[in-house]
C-alpha cells in the first residue's frame, strides 16, 4: 500500500518508467495488487461521480449515444491506452501506435467519417511518420521533465474528451467539470499502470473498467 501511494504520487510530480518486461512471479503479484488498489480508487471516484449526478441531476453518460459491448468494452480501451498512453515511453512502434489510433479516434469514432476516409487519413499519416522517423532520435529516451508534461497532457485531454458521452447544457456544466476531473485523476492511475508494468496492463484494467461501467450503465 505504501509503494502503491508513493508510485501515485510520482506519477503527478516525477513520473518514471519503470517496465521490466521478465515477468517474475513477485511482479505479477504486484501488478494484481496494483489492479486490486486500482479497482478500490476508481469505486470511489464511481461513488463521488454517482454522489454529484444525484446531488445536482447530471444525466448519466452514453444516453445521448448508442454504443455497443464491442465498441465500449473491446475496442475502446484499446484505441484511448493507444492514443493517450503509448507516446509515455519513446519509441517507433508507440508513436506509431499514437499518430494511428489517435487519427481513428478523430476521424472514425468522434467525427464518424467513413473507414475510406481514415484509410487516407491513415495513408497521409504514415508518409508523415516516415518523415519524423528521421528527423526525430528515438533512442534518446524522453527527460523527466518531458515526461511529466506528455502525462499531464494526456490525461487532462483524456478526461475532458469524455464530455463527448454526455448531454451538455449550461446549469450541468460545473457539476460536469468536476465529474470529468475524477476521471483526468483515473487517467493518471492508468498512466501509472502503464509507465510502471506496460500498455498491455494498462489495457487490461481499462478492459475491466469499461466493462464494469457497461453493465452498470445497461441495467
Amino acid at each position: 500500500m505504501k509503494t502503491f501511494l508513493l508510485d501515485f504520487k510520482n506519477i503527478l510530480v516525477n513520473p518514471t518508467l519503470f517496465i521490466n518486461f521478465f515477468f517474475s512471479w513477485k511482479q505479477i503479484a504486484s501488478i494484481f495488487s496494483y489492479i486490486f488498489l486500482g479497482l478500490i480508487f476508481f469505486l470511489l471516484l464511481g461513488f463521488f461521480s454517482v454522489f454529484i449526478h444525484r446531488i445536482w441531476n447530471v444525466p448519466l453518460p452514453y444516453k445521448n449515444i448508442n454504443i455497443s459491448f464491442f465498441n465500449a468494452v473491446l475496442l475502446a480501451p484499446i484505441i484511448e491506452e493507444l492514443s493517450f498512453r503509448a507516446i509515455l515511453k519513446k519509441s517507433k512502434i508507440n508513436f506509431l501506435f499514437f499518430i494511428s489510433s489517435f487519427s481513428y479516434l478523430i476521424f472514425g469514432y468522434l467525427l464518424k467519417y467513413d473507414l475510406f476516409v481514415y484509410y487516407i487519413v491513415l495513408l497521409i499519416i504514415t508518409l508523415f511518420y516516415v518523415f519524423v522517423k528521421k528527423k526525430v532520435d528515438f533512442l534518446e529516451p524522453y527527460s523527466k521533465k518531458q515526461v511529466l508534461y506528455l502525462v499531464y497532457i494526456s490525461c487532462f485531454f483524456f478526461g475532458f474528451a469524455h464530455i463527448i458521452n454526455y448531454d451538455i447544457s449550461l446549469n450541468i456544466l460545473i457539476p460536469l467539470l468536476a465529474i470529468l476531473l475524477f476521471k483526468v485523476l483515473g487517467a493518471f492511475f492508468l498512466s501509472l499502470l502503464r509507465l510502471k508494468f506496460g500498455l498491455m496492463v494498462s489495457i487490461l484494467f481499462h478492459f475491466i473498467i469499461n466493462l464494469s461501467a457497461f453493465i452498470i450503465y445497461n441495467k
